[in-house]
């Protein structure tokens, strides 16, 4: 068996153990010391790869292991016919845009975010959803709206939904955010400052730093 730093790796799939080679064959890149050869021997593991791929996905599998001959996969003992690592840039995609973190908590929204919309379930607050709208951000969950930030769709953290209250630290700004929320507003601070409300749900927070908390207080 060749060690395990000379296995092929290509396109984020490691290949599996050839079987026995014939001993006077060079062991190094593909195609030995040849660079037309090599160059050769890497697109035809190339196209390898990608029928492979084509083929797990009608399987609805994505392997562990595929084999640098055959193109097989999954024929390893160790081998996973799913192979979880696949599923990590998309669903740290959608934690870039809501998340629990073990640190601030309950965070939405994204400076730049990287897609339009992430469900995150949670134990206290059921199903939520962030949605990346034209002026901020909207936040749901089973009963409906959240909140909605106008005017900005950086990152608000700790934010917490409870009965009485919603609380939640603001992202930095350089104008005015807006924080509607579905029911009446009895008081809203920043800081422990009351700020100015608009309408009755809404409440407008002037620009500032990061890190400053904001509390909405049910009517």
């Amino acid at each position: 068996m060749r060690a395990r730093s000379e296995r092929g790796l290509l396109d984020g799939h490691v290949l599996a153990e050839d079987p026995p080679r014939d001993r006077a064959e060079p062991v190094g890149r593909p195609g030995g010391e040849d660079p037309v050869a090599g160059g050769v021997a890497l697109c035809a593991q190339a196209v390898r790869v990608e029928d492979l791929a084509h083929r797990e996905r009608g399987r609805r599998r994505r392997v562990h292991d595929a084999h640098s001959r055959t193109g097989d996969g999954g024929d390893s003992p160790d081998s996973e016919p799913f192979y979880t690592w696949g599923t990590l840039l998309p669903m740290l995609a959608e934690a870039d845009l809501l998340d629990l973190d073990p640190f601030d908590g309950l965070c939405v929204g994204s400076p730049a975010p990287p897609v339009p919309s992430a469900p995150l379930p949670t134990g206290n607050w059921g199903l939520l959803r962030a949605e990346v709208e034209a002026d901020g951000l909207t936040l749901t969950g089973p009963d409906g709206l959240v909140f909605r930030a106008h005017g900005s769709a950086g990152r608000f953290r700790s934010v917490t939904p409870a009965s009485t209250a919603l609380t939640l630290s603001l992202p930095a700004s350089t104008s005015t955010v807006r924080i509607e929320v579905p029911w009446p507003v009895r008081m809203a601070t920043v800081g422990g400052a009351a700020v100015e409300m608009s309408e009755s749900t809404a409440a407008v927070v002037p620009p500032g730093a990061a890190g400053r908390t904001l509390v909405i207080e049910r009517g």
